[in-house]
């Protein structure tokens, strides 16, 4: 068989071992797409993204292309900035006419991108050791990334950790992308999808694109190299301006910058979620923050040590000159990036910067930067994977397939606290909008007294107010967005209320309260106050078989 059927069948049955993977985490129900009851009971993230497709397939089409309106109306932005991962979100919007009514994406984004995980991590083992057994094995330890598990239906988008592992196969299959001139397709297609799928994947695949043609920037013909780097750029940038994601002149830099970033820890790092360190008594739970989560998983710490150990053992072991200074530049750069500005060992700070404010507001366009952990993590695994197949020769699949157990063994508190989140979403209540009310009210827009991200103890009802407000054709005041004009939403909140205390509210508003406001219950306004479901909503028509809030 030769090597590229060979990488094709690695690849098919790794994707089988992903594909299973996500159904022994997730279990089958995602994957009704006509069932959405479980993604607004969950609350919290993927509720948020899942608004984001309903407000999104709802609005008419026109230029840019990703534009939704209604959330934060009147303004209009990208679905970007929802997390709805554009890709799908705009695939399934053109093929909207031909889908049932409730349809929800998430579900199958998810089986696939667990089964390209599991098998790209195959062939990329593969192409690195030669062994099939071995590659297929491995893909095991991809498939169940710690990391892609605590993502996976939270920042849904962020699960996709093929990206990462695409971006390493086309850097490791240099030579062969050169020599048919297939490697500026290759990167500009893989940024372009990037782009599409979450914003932080762009920088990842900008700095593996800079690593691949190292050689080419720093030689004598370095223009040559810059060209090949700027095209990937300017397709991507094109298609982000053709999506919207520039729309509107929000600015895209963000605080908290710092607040997000890795330890050069991180690694090793289990924050409560692994069985093996509970044992031992090493786990500190809430040692740090879920942005910085990328706990490598014991099998492979424990694969590390073996490594190490043998190494005092072993005879005539070849040092193979290799150009590694490529390779070098990607893992500095992700780990810089992922660790300023304080770069951190555990508790000592061992470098502080302080930005010049330019620099800071370009850096704080991804101010969640213990991400950028997540490319070290990958390359990380493969290097050990890739040595103990050339340390222990035939002895590779029992060792390598020994260490998998005891990985997943490592790994079954967190999935297990992930699959009793499934269950209680499964079946729990698919709104908690349960009044005859909602039925009866007649309203354009549901105008929100509160911001949505900064009263989690609102986010559920958020949410199905959402879900609510996209099945009935209304618009919303505010919602829970990346990026929004909240000067703007602020000052016209304030304006409201204060129509509302001359009693002139909005017959065709429904408001929403996070508490009492008792400036307009005690006003002479011509507002009723009602709590329905646990919320305090206001309406300018009197319901005579409610209890008006006096």
């Amino acid at each position: 068989m030769d090597e590229k059927r060979t990488s094709r069948v690695v690849f098919a049955i790794g994707a089988l071992i992903g594909a299973a993977a996500f159904l022994i985490i997730y279990g089958f129900k995602p994957l009704d797409v006509t069932d959405d009851s479980w993604i607004i009971y969950r609350g919290a993230d993927l509720s948020h993204h899942y608004i984001g497709w309903l407000f999104y397939r709802n609005t008419p089409w026109r230029f840019p292309v990703g534009l939704l309106r209604g959330l934060t109306y009147p303004d209009e932005f990208a679905i970007t900035y929802m997390d709805s991962i554009p890709l799908f979100a705009i695939f399934f919007k053109l093929l909207s006419p031909l889908l049932p009514e409730t349809f929800q994406y998430f579900g199958i984004y998810g089986m696939l991108v667990f089964a390209l995980q599991g098998g790209l991590s195959s062939v990329i083992i593969f192409k690195l050791t030669g062994q099939k057994m071995v590659s297929m094995i491995s893909s095991g330890f991809f498939s169940f990334s710690s990391i892609m598990i605590q993502r996976m239906f939270n920042h849904t988008a962020l699960a996709c950790n093929s990206l990462i592992l695409t971006m390493i196969l086309l850097f490791i299959s240099g030579q062969d992308l050169r020599d048919k001139n297939r490697d500026i397709i290759a990167w500009t297609a893989l940024l372009m999808v990037a782009s599409l799928v979450h914003l932080y994947y762009i920088p990842m695949t900008v700095i593996f694109i800079l690593g691949f043609y190292f050689h080419d920037l720093i030689s004598k013909e370095w223009y040559r190299g810059v060209i090949k780097v700027l095209i990937p750029i300017a397709a991507t940038l094109l298609v982000m301006y053709v999506v919207g994601d520039f729309y509107g002149g929000k600015a895209l830099s963000d605080e908290g910058l710092g607040y997000y970033n890795s330890n050069l820890t991180s690694l090793f790092d289990d924050q409560g979620g692994s069985y093996f360190y509970k044992l031992l008594g090493l786990s500190i739970v809430g040692s740090g923050s879920g942005e910085t989560f990328a706990y490598i998983g014991f099998g492979v710490i424990l694969m590390v040590l073996i490594l190490f150990i043998s190494s005092f053992f072993a005879r005539n072991i070849k040092k193979e000159k290799k150009d590694i200074a490529p390779l070098l530049f990607i893992i500095i750069a992700h780990l810089f990036m992922c660790t300023e500005p304080e770069i951190r060992f555990g508790k000592i700070t061992l470098l502080s910067i302080e930005w010049p404010e330019a620099i800071y507001n370009i850096l704080s366009m991804f101010r969640a930067n213990g991400r950028f952990m997540w490319p070290v993590f990958y390359l990380f695994m493969i290097g050990v994977i890739v040595k103990t197949s050339n340390r222990f020769k035939k002895w590779t699949v029992y060792v390598i397939g020994g260490l998998l157990i005891v990985q997943l063994i490592d790994l079954y508190p967190q999935i297990k606290n992930v699959r009793a989140m499934n269950a209680q979403s499964y079946t729990g209540q698919s709104t908690l909008l349960q009044a005859e009310f909602w039925e009866r009210v007649d309203k354009d827009e549901i105008y929100l007294f509160y911001t949505p991200h900064k009263h989690n103890e609102l986010i559920v009802n958020t949410m199905c107010l959402g879900e609510y407000a996209a099945e009935h054709n209304m618009v919303m005041n505010d919602f829970y967005v990346a990026r929004k004009d909240d000067t703007r939403i602020k000052k016209a909140r304030k304006e409201e209320e204060e129509k509302i205390l001359k009693g002139k509210a909005n017959e065709r508003y429904l408001y929403v309260f996070s508490e009492l406001p008792e400036d307009i219950v005690e006003g002479d306004t011509n507002l009723h106050i009602y709590e329905v479901d646990g919320m305090i909503v206001g309406v300018t028509e009197e319901y005579s078989d409610l209890n008006e809030i006096k």
